[in-house]
């Protein structure tokens, strides 16, 4: 969210949540978003719905909004898990709603410092023709390359994104500790093997 709005990419941003009180974010701190406490059914105007939860509460979440009511007309809602298909929104779909995924390939550890990560990082995306459609407009605008990733493949690209992710640092870790047995001095080991990992 805080990514979009840096990016100028939205004339206006609600964010729901699950706490009484906004957190303490600049997207509320200084007014560049509104905060729902609980769902809310989108305004007409609204353009794209993102579900951006666990995988595991995805379609408790989908149900839930699909229950407030049809769609406002032209509207996109996208998840953003690597791993599931748009199978999971389809109560969503019928209500209306043009269904996609938006999965950055990059993980975001901090939400204010987080939306700099955007920038030249990958976005996977699958869906139907709208979602398709807002979901390229804003990679552009956050300054993304795009994959279109078949749904059929989603759980092999998640595969790819999981791989990368978490076993790339115990390797470099297993590659330094491998150095050092070969005579290697520790604090040399990972400035030694940087410029071959990059």
């Amino acid at each position: 969210a805080y990514a979009l709005v840096q990016a100028e990419a939205v004339e206006a941003l609600t964010v729901c949540g699950r706490r009484p009180e906004p957190p303490t974010h600049p997207l509320f701190t200084q007014g560049l978003a509104e905060y729902v406490f609980g769902l809310s059914l989108p305004g007409p105007r609204t353009a794209a719905v993102f579900l951006a939860v666990p995988d595991a509460v995805l379609p408790e979440m989908a149900h839930e909004l699909a229950g407030l009511g049809p769609a406002p007309e032209g509207c996109a809602a996208c998840h953003l898990s690597g791993a599931l298909s748009t199978e999971v929104l389809a109560p969503l779909h019928a209500r209306g709603y043009s269904v996609g995924s938006f999965h950055p390939l990059q993980a975001f550890a901090h939400p204010v410092t987080g939306a700099e990560r955007f920038t030249g990082s990958w976005v996977a995306v699958t869906g139907a023709p709208t979602a398709l459609s807002v979901a390229r407009r804003l990679a552009a605008f956050l300054g993304c390359p795009v994959l279109s990733v078949p749904e059929a493949r989603r759980p092999v690209y998640h595969a790819a994104a999981v791989l990368v992710s978490n076993s790339l640092p115990p390797l470099v870790g297993a590659a330094c500790r491998l150095l050092e047995q070969a005579g290697v001095e520790h604090d040399q080991a990972l400035p030694a093997l940087l410029p071959l990992l990059r």
